[in-house]
């Protein structure tokens, strides 16, 4: 019987999933939780085989959860979900070897038969779906976020918050000047015109909330 972790701050959907793995001759639940703690406080006892994580929790990012387990019980497999199923996040998971991302919107029945056929072997997150995502950032102009420096990042952030370079300047500790160069070179690096580019595409990048921001 394959033991089942569930994390989840939403109480419908734990209660939801609770209701139908009860009824899983092949599952065995061994937690319902809501918040990283709980999660890890489960997977510590050497319990758990597949642990489905909301990507985002309250107050907390889910993929730090996925970080922990890649780290502690590699031997976990990890279902990802998200109501924003980006390619960008889709690459970052393939990282963290997460086996599969399952939209929320598409209900407890679809997540049912993602998570039989993982308990059967199979993987949804493979090399040619990241190979896809990646081409698809191509397309639109996003891959070279990707390769941003640390500083560029936290610009990238603020600006995408509706900072001014004055602003800017007093959180990463650079001249105004430094950053308008950089807003500049930003600009011409990402294809972009102007800052209100440079903030549409931060709100479609980040989507998933976790990767820029400080």
């Amino acid at each position: 019987m394959v033991e089942i972790l569930i994390c989840d701050d939403h109480q419908l959907i734990r209660e939801g999933m609770r209701t139908v793995l009860e009824n899983e001759p092949e599952m065995s639940l061994v937690g319902v939780v809501s918040d990283t703690s709980g999660a890890v406080a489960v997977l510590e006892t050497g319990d758990g085989a597949i642990a489905v994580v909301d990507v985002r929790l309250a107050g907390e990012d889910g993929l730090d959860l996925v970080r922990w387990i890649q780290g502690n019980r590699p031997d976990v497999k990890v279902i990802i979900l998200t109501a924003f199923a980006t390619d960008e996040l889709l690459i970052e998971a393939a990282e963290l070897g997460v086996v599969a991302l399952v939209d929320k919107m598409s209900g407890i029945d679809e997540l049912m038969r993602v998570m039989r056929d993982v308990v059967a072997g199979r993987r949804f997150v493979t090399t040619e779906s990241v190979r896809a995502a990646r081409r698809r950032m191509e397309e639109r102009g996003m891959a070279q976020l990707l390769q941003l420096g640390e500083v560029d990042c936290e610009i990238m952030s603020f600006i995408g918050q509706g900072m001014t370079d004055r602003e800017i300047a007093a959180r990463v500790y650079l001249s105004p000047q430094t950053v308008r160069n950089r807003v500049s070179r930003l600009l011409t690096n990402l294809g972009r015109e102007n800052r209100t580019q440079l903030a549409l595409m931060m709100a479609e990048f980040d989507d998933v909330g976790h990767r820029f921001v400080k």
